[in-house]
């Protein structure tokens, strides 16, 4: 799975230019239109990368495309470009996560139980599961953000969650050396 917004946007611009390269690009513009709403805009290939549905129909799209090239090295090029696209949402049970990774899914974990509607904020309409949690992800990377989660978190503190909910917040702290929300902070 691709965690990082940096390496999401190269992605991006890869295959942006791949289409544009292989003169797709209007064609897989007309393709999503006709599978959106009228009246609604065409959508940016970030967009289109961070939403689970567009970025289905733009997997489905290549792979049809790549199957019909005859120049062998674009052909090779699509597989690979859509193979990493493929991987932004792949969680095999052997991948090692780094700590914030692990942290990221246990705060969604989190957030659905304590506060679905903060959970929901990091949604988009027909998200993969994974697509809330590379947003939570982000947000673990900003500073400022990181706080704001780490005591929205810790108000709930004082539940039967208490335990866990100061061990993701540790975690997710762990590596910084800054001063990090306590418990007391949240309590007022």
């Amino acid at each position: 799975m691709i965690y990082e917004q940096i390496k999401i946007e190269k992605l991006a611009e890869d295959i942006k230019d791949f289409l544009r390269v292989n003169n797709l690009a209007k064609e897989f513009v007309e393709r999503l239109s006709r599978s959106q709403q009228a009246g609604k805009w065409i959508p940016e290939m970030i967009e289109v990368m961070d939403n689970g549905c567009l970025r289905n129909e733009l997997i489905c799209f290549l792979t049809y495309q790549i199957s019909i090239m005859e120049c062998k090295e674009q052909k090779e090029k699509g597989r690979t470009l859509r193979d990493e696209l493929d991987y932004m949402d792949t969680m095999s049970k052997n991948q090692k996560c780094s700590e914030m990774e692990k942290a990221a899914w246990e705060v969604a974990e989190l957030l659905q139980e304590l506060d679905y509607f903060k959970y929901a904020s990091y949604m988009r309409c027909m998200d993969q599961a994974g697509d809330p949690v590379r947003r939570i992800y982000s947000d673990l990377m900003d500073l400022e953000k990181k706080q704001e989660l780490s005591q929205f978190l810790l108000r709930f503190h004082e539940t039967e969650m208490g335990e866990r909910i100061q061990k993701v917040v540790d975690s997710i702290w762990e590596e910084e050396k800054l001063t990090r929300p306590q418990t007391a902070t949240a309590r007022r």
